[in-house]
């Protein structure tokens, strides 16, 4: 599907008259113009150093790009990259500490998050692997909590909480044990309701079985909705107003798995079990896209109403976080369409909050990375000329930054034509950089995070 490419190389080369309209798309001079961007790169690129002894100093270019926004959406082309790992916690300390961003939310789901607020959880690491996907359970991300915990005691702590809306194994258990001195009967049937609801998002592929079991779950958690609401009442220790509005939260998602999604995700399931493959023809049937919608609601509702006047980090794939996936050249798709490419989380976050956010999109050059299966896979470093990963890496350093929202110019012409880029490292998309992303970091070589695991609850991606 490759949408409106050759307007796009028609309109570009007329702007800076590198081709004239008989000329079509065709640029007469690829070396010239190549040699050009490469200029133009080392003029406007900005090394991160990632040695141990750096002070995050160098990072201080970010403070006029970021002066005025309220959220940076921090991507990666793949999960379970140690350089991408580092790069971002990197970013995250200087963001905290010099440019008073108090809130990182993980691509990971908001029940698992709130079950961390467990206070027997104690140590960073059970933390970490109580909160996030296991994608991320490694030493740079470990690292990462550690410093949140010694941020906790002073006048400016760093926060942790996760976006994503698929049904977790943990809240559950936090639920249960919660209760359980209250009542142990109801905390039973909590945790098997929650049990259930796992089964039937993740595993579930027979649609009339699927609709019969959501029946049975949906007046469970209207139930579930009123108990939690007493006890918050009756219990203020133990279940605080901001601990409340959580899990309110959590339990509308499932509501609205159970009423409004159910069948796009058994869809899905039917799909991720089967050869055969049924493209959606409209957005209510894909379950990517109402994951992505419901994705980008949750971070409105974290903005609005959980931390209105904090400002927040989010981590996730590039593909959720660029700007307009709908206006991808050629995409990756995780559940196919038939038509248009679907709008993801970037692109559907409200007006109000898209003018206060910065994209950062970070790709890779060569290496290896860890998938969501545990297994090691090389990612491919045989690039086109006409790709992020080669444009970037004529830069003198890496990992590199680059800013898309500076001036155009001939030198740097790159940022509003097709180029590819790798989805996972493996699979090559076609877009237009200003289009998707605010500003781009290449890491020359990526490795696998070091005790990254498979994705046992099915994250997907």
């Amino acid at each position: 599907m490759f949408k409106n490419a050759l307007i796009y190389l028609f309109i570009i080369g007329i702007v800076f008259g590198t081709i004239t309209p008989a000329m079509a798309y065709i640029e007469p001079i690829e070396a010239e113009r190549e040699s050009r961007w490469s200029k133009g790169i080392e003029s406007i690129a900005e090394r991160i150093d990632l040695s141990e002894h750096q002070e995050d100093t160098d990072l201080a270019f970010l403070k006029p790009l970021l002066k005025d926004k309220r959220i940076v959406l921090l991507g990666e082309s793949s999960h379970g990259a140690k350089e991408f790992n580092e790069v971002k916690i990197k970013l995250i300390r200087y963001l905290h500490k010099e440019m008073g961003f108090s809130v990182v939310a993980f691509e990971s789901p908001l029940g698992q998050a709130v079950s961390i607020l467990s206070p027997e959880l104690g140590s960073p690491m059970n933390i970490m692997k109580h909160g996030i996907s296991k994608a991320w359970h490694t030493e740079e991300t470990e690292a990462l909590f550690s410093y949140m915990e010694k941020t906790s005691e002073t006048h400016h702590p760093l926060h942790f909480t996760g976006f994503d809306t698929q049904v977790d194994p943990y809240f559950g258990a936090f639920i249960r044990d919660m209760v359980r001195e209250t009542d142990p009967t109801i905390a039973a049937e909590i945790q098997r309701t929650e049990d259930a609801c796992w089964a039937l998002y993740h595993h579930e592929t027979d649609l009339h079985q699927a609709k019969k079991i959501a029946q049975e779950l949906l007046p469970k958690y209207i139930e579930m909705e009123k108990f939690l609401t007493t006890f918050y009442l009756e219990n203020p220790t133990k279940l605080t107003s901001d601990k409340m509005k959580r899990i309110d939260k959590v339990i509308d998602l499932r509501i609205r798995f159970l009423t409004s999604e159910l069948e796009a995700q058994i869809r899905a399931n039917q799909q991720t079990n089967s050869s055969y493959i049924h493209p959606s023809s409209s957005k209510k049937e894909n379950a990517s896209y109402l994951r992505d919608k419901g994705m980008a609601n949750t971070i409105s509702w974290m903005a609005n109403e959980l931390y209105p006047n904090e400002k927040i980090i989010i981590w996730g794939h590039n593909y959720h976080i660029r700007k307009n996936n709908s206006l991808m050249i050629q995409a990756f798709e995780p559940v196919p369409h038939n038509g248009d490419y679907l709008p993801t989380m970037g692109e559907l976050l409200p007006a109000n909050l898209k003018r206060q956010s910065y994209h950062i999109g970070l790709f890779g050059y060569k290496g290896e990375t860890m998938r969501n299966d545990g297994a090691i896979a090389p990612i491919n470093a045989d690039h086109s000329s006409y790709s992020i990963e080669s444009v970037l890496h004529t830069a003198p350093f890496s990992p590199v930054f680059v800013d898309l929202t500076s001036t155009l110019s001939p030198a740097n012409s790159w940022m509003v034509m097709p180029l590819n880029g790798s989805y996972w490292g493996m699979t090559e998309e076609t877009f237009i950089p200003r289009q998707q992303y605010d500003g781009l970091i290449l890491v020359n070589e990526i490795s696998p995070s070091f005790y990254a695991q498979p994705e046992t609850s099915h994250t997907k991606d």
